[in-house]
């Protein structure tokens, strides 16, 4: 229900604004393929993305539950207030996808602020991450039984703590250069990375699951948001992504 609410207002704004074509449902106001071809660019492969990382996260699960019920309940919480706090890195992403294309393509075109922008942003992401690491230990340490009265899972949690704090410092940095190779339409590399990750969580985890329980889990995560983070960066420190050359700013000019 709130989806269906969010989607009508959202919908509401968007023709206030007149950014929808009248007639946009008649056969003779439908887009033609050539409309489509911005839209293909981008979606399969951030399909295929997003569906590498929901196959990381099953499997996370898979490994939780294998360890009993106390476990899976402390690992239930524990994704509960990750992704509560993580999500705090995602208007850093969404600054990058807004105000990067700008300094690579037209007018405003501009490689060395481009890379300024990257860095602020990407240092920013270490800060957060750092902030939202205390906070998360807090909430282990201090505020575990507003979750659960049941000692064993209790102390299950605080069990996983190093690695907790080591996913959320690398979170919103894996966020910041998603977003960079989204913005610079940089695909090929945000589907390999995303590959080697997914491959490495569950390497990791079926090597870590029997001799460190819940923490296996957890560090299979941290070293899965390593990988988003530091193929990508070697990428944009070796590559030409923030210089804008022609060809990348052609097609950037199209989308």
């Amino acid at each position: 229900a709130s989806q269906l609410l969010l989607g009508a207002l959202l919908l509401r704004s968007t023709i206030k604004k007149n950014f929808l074509p009248k007639g946009l449902l008649t056969l003779k106001h439908m887009p033609s393929w050539e409309a489509f071809k911005p839209v293909l660019a981008f979606a399969p492969p951030l399909m295929l993305v997003m569906s590498l990382r929901l196959v990381g996260y099953v499997i996370l699960t898979k490994g939780a539950a294998s360890l009993g019920t106390a476990a899976l309940a402390a690992h239930q919480i524990l994704v509960g207030l990750y992704i509560f706090v993580a999500l705090l890195g995602e208007p850093l992403g969404q600054t990058l996808q807004a105000m990067l294309p700008k300094y690579i393509v037209g007018d405003s075109k501009s490689p060395r602020k481009a890379k300024g922008l990257v860095a602020k942003m990407l240092l920013t992401s270490l800060g957060l991450g750092a902030v939202t690491s205390v906070g998360m230990i807090g909430l282990i340490f201090a505020g575990s039984w507003l979750f659960t009265s049941d000692l064993m899972v209790a102390l299950e949690m605080k069990n996983v703590v190093l690695p907790i704090v080591t996913a959320l410092v690398a979170s919103p940095f894996a966020i910041c250069t998603d977003a960079i190779l989204i913005a610079t339409k940089d695909f090929k590399y945000l589907t390999l990375a995303s590959l080697i990750s997914a491959v490495a969580l569950g390497f990791t985890m079926q090597h870590l699951l029997p001799l460190m329980g819940l923490g296996g889990v957890w560090w299979a995560l941290s070293l899965s948001f390593m990988i988003r983070a530091i193929i990508p960066l070697l990428r944009i420190a070796l590559g030409r992504t923030l210089d804008g050359d022609e060809a990348e700013s052609k097609e950037l000019a199209m989308a």
